[in-house]
């Protein structure tokens, strides 16, 4: 998916879907284009609202993943940091 067509940051709203706030986030090899949006909060019901995203993947062309908190670090994954190419060391 082209980074341009990923959600602005702020509250998103997807048919009858509304998620929290949010952000773009950028992978470490990459600090200028955008790979994923990611909600600042915990979503309730997250299981719900990832089903009901992954059955509008054909309209919308995002792919919902759920990503958990690292035990010590609730800001992780979803803060830059958690995101990198695979293989790749993280830098310094």
């Amino acid at each position: 998916m082209p980074a341009d067509s990923l959600p602005e940051e702020g509250e998103l709203r997807l048919g009858s879907i509304l998620l929290p706030a949010g952000k773009r986030v950028h992978a470490c090899h990459d600090p200028v284009t955008p790979v994923a949006w990611v909600t600042r909060q915990a979503v309730p019901d997250a299981g719900r609202v990832w089903a009901a995203l992954s059955a509008a993947h054909p309209g919308t062309g995002l792919v919902p993943f759920l990503l958990g908190s690292l035990a010590g670090d609730p800001a992780r994954p979803s803060n830059n940091r958690g995101l990198q190419q695979p293989g790749r060391s993280r830098p310094a």
